[in-house]
């Protein structure tokens, strides 16, 4: 019998945040397959984050997004997330 399909996966776990210095739940990656996307899938595994994050005691969600990533933005921008850091870097 073959396994169904994923929709998305989220992966979140407990880190430092280094701006807050307190613990909190981290979104390390956030992933929806192409025919998913624009469903609700992503929101979903999102607020299941979120929830896991408040289950553990946590006040805060971090996780980081490439500026040049627009869609993303807009996404967390939607879902209440706001910036806290800019990290500029150059190459040499």
């Amino acid at each position: 019998m073959p396994f169904p399909k994923a929709a998305g996966l989220c992966q979140c776990a407990a880190r430092t945040d280094d701006i807050a210095d307190a613990h909190c739940a981290y979104i390390a990656l956030l992933a929806v397959m192409e025919d998913q996307e624009r469903t609700g899938v992503a929101r979903a595994l999102v607020k299941r984050a979120e929830s896991w994050g408040l289950e553990q005691g946590y006040t805060r969600v971090a996780l980081d997004v490439f500026a040049s990533n627009t869609g993303a933005r807009a996404f967390y921008d939607a879902a209440g997330y706001g910036a806290e850091t800019l990290r500029l870097v150059r190459r040499i």
